[in-house]
């Protein structure tokens, strides 16, 4: 059986779990908040108690950490996971640098991101609702990070003369928890920051700005060695100084394609194949811990 733990952003996890379980039958599964022992526990977060259990041999089950979202951060490095049984992973860039971390390669199972699977999927058949106009995505981090929540406010009125501008700040910053979804098939840029919002972005091969007067220094400072501190420090994507060149980059981006530095770094971090089934592929690994579970527990 197979155990998914949805006990934080739930909104986020509904929408991670959605491709997944249309694979699986109802006989297959459960959705609980706890680990549980004999079962193939999918855990999404690891700051809570479930995985300091998971860290002390307290539940005797195959543990499974699958990342909440696509962006770096440091707070899953092979020292922070590496004591689940496997970890998913979302490309060959992420195994590489887990592996170079210490993280045994038999640990990892690559899965792609099933959070884009609806998305992704319907790229080529979505009817823009806004066809006079080119789109602008705003979409920042939660504000418990580094964050460009609430910075581009007077940006954003510039902008708002020329183009249709989108704002959708992270679940955790929406009083219904909403995650965003086909405002990234309707935008043609995205200005992202810290969060996974730009790779998300980019997988759609849209390009993205990025204001590095507010997040490169922090960023490059705190977190080194993540996608991101890599993201910042090679200028992958447009890179503005200040506000004036932030609107001439967003001009740029609009009549101009993503960048092959972009298209290079996403396709490391989440492997092209795995776009838009990536729910099929998670649920195949998954009935293979559950067979490995039971030989384990049948011995």
């Amino acid at each position: 059986m197979i155990n998914f733990i949805r006990n934080g952003y739930g909104t986020v996890i509904d929408v991670f779990l959605e491709s997944i379980l249309k694979e699986l039958g109802e006989d297959e599964y459960i959705i609980s908040t706890e680990a549980k022992d004999n079962m193939v526990n999918v855990i999404f977060f690891t700051e809570d108690s479930i995985y300091k259990n998971i860290k002390a041999n307290k539940i005797k089950g195959i543990n499974v950490f699958m990342t909440h979202g696509i962006a770096d951060k440091n707070w899953r490095t092979a020292e922070k996971i590496g004591k689940f049984d496997y970890v998913f992973q979302t490309g060959d860039l992420w195994a590489e640098k887990l592996i170079s971390q210490g993280l045994p390669s038999k640990k990892i199972l690559i899965n792609g991101y099933t959070r884009l699977d609806g998305i992704y999927n319907k790229r080529n058949t979505y009817e823009k609702k806004c066809k006079d106009k080119r789109t602008i995505l705003f979409a920042p981090t939660h504000t418990s990070m580094m964050s460009t929540y609430g910075k581009y406010d007077d940006i954003i009125e510039i902008l708002k003369k020329k183009y249709n501008v989108i704002v959708c700040p992270h679940p955790s910053n929406r009083k219904n928890s909403e995650v965003t979804g086909d405002e990234f098939l309707e935008a043609d840029v995205i200005c992202g920051d810290f969060g996974s919002s730009m790779y998300e972005g980019w997988t759609l091969n849209k390009p993205c700005v990025f204001g590095d007067w507010i997040m490169k220094e922090p960023i490059c400072r705190m977190f080194k060695g993540s996608f991101e501190d890599y993201i910042y420090t090679n200028k992958i994507g447009r890179h503005a100084n200040n506000e004036d060149e932030f609107i001439q980059l967003i001009e740029d981006a609009v009549t101009n394609v993503i960048t092959k530095e972009e298209v290079n770094l996403i396709d490391g971090i989440f492997n092209k194949e795995l776009r838009g089934n990536s729910g099929k592929v998670t649920a195949s690994h998954l009935r293979k811990l559950v067979k490995e579970l039971q030989g384990v527990t049948n011995e």
